[in-house]
């Protein structure tokens, strides 16, 4: 598994845009097996996640878990 930065697009309450970012979790064919762009508002957070899992070679099937960690 290779993970990625994933940008997204959030909309507040008042229709304002903010750029959001996350991970996607790509096979070496790069077909996206799973994807959350929308977990951090700050780049360089979603950054170090992505490096932290490709470089502990993190498996799929752990992937919430570790989200869950990052955001507590």
């Amino acid at each position: 598994m290779i993970y990625s930065l994933a940008e997204g697009v959030f909309t507040d309450e008042e229709g304002l845009t903010h750029k959001t970012y996350g991970i996607s979790a790509k096979d070496f064919n790069g077909h996206i097996f799973a994807s959350f762009p929308n977990i951090f508002l700050d780049k360089q957070n979603a950054e170090t996640l992505v490096n932290l899992c490709n470089e502990n070679k993190l498996e799929l099937c752990h992937l919430l878990d570790v989200i869950e960690d990052a955001l507590t």
